[in-house]
């Protein structure tokens, strides 16, 4: 079993583009991947994150009998727009779900993790409320525009996929050397 990974720019925390690739790694964790990926491919999961401070957006999956087709799926989800919404009712679905994880009750202790998270980046609630404001108007059109700049992005170098044999097999196609961690 392998693990794969690649991470692509994504747009600052605070940027109007930020909530919209939120909705799509959203889209894609709760929906796309679960039937391309775990379905089709046979891993035993996969997901997607969008991070605006760390200016991430990741596509993972793990204990995976295929990683280098989960990386093809994963330039096919964004360059063919699998998942694109066909109107902005249906994006509204995923924005509800994107709205009820940023405003759902926290235990104290996560809680005070995030306040302290929050304090450190600075993110103040001024930046929460335009962030759910932004997301409340969000729109398919916004995701589809998100997603296309993700699909203009070569994520060569930022590719990830744990087991020797799978890594072996990857790197000959993608024409890299193997580059072994030390554990």
């Amino acid at each position: 079993m392998g693990f794969a990974a690649i991470t692509l720019r994504t747009a600052a925390f605070n940027h109007p583009a930020q909530v919209a690739e939120t909705v799509l790694a959203h889209r894609y964790s709760t929906d796309i991947l679960m039937e391309e990926i775990r379905m089709k491919g046979g891993a035993y999961g996969a997901m997607t994150a969008s991070d605006g401070l760390e200016r991430c957006f990741s596509f993972s999956t793990y204990r995976d009998p295929d990683p280098l087709r989960s990386l093809d799926t994963f330039a096919a989800i964004l360059k063919n727009g699998i998942g694109d919404f066909a109107s902005d009712e249906e994006a509204e679905k995923m924005i509800i779900g994107c709205y009820a994880r940023e405003t759902r009750p926290r235990s104290p202790s996560e809680k005070s993790f995030v306040d302290l998270l929050r304090f450190f980046s600075r993110i103040d609630d001024g930046c929460r409320k335009r962030k759910l404001e932004r997301l409340i108007a969000a729109s398919a059109a916004e995701a589809s525009a998100a997603r296309k700049e993700l699909a203009s992005q070569n994520p060569a170098g930022r590719v990830i996929i744990a087991g020797t044999k799978y890594a072996e097999k990857a790197a000959d196609v993608l024409g890299v050397t193997v580059q072994v961690l030390p554990v």
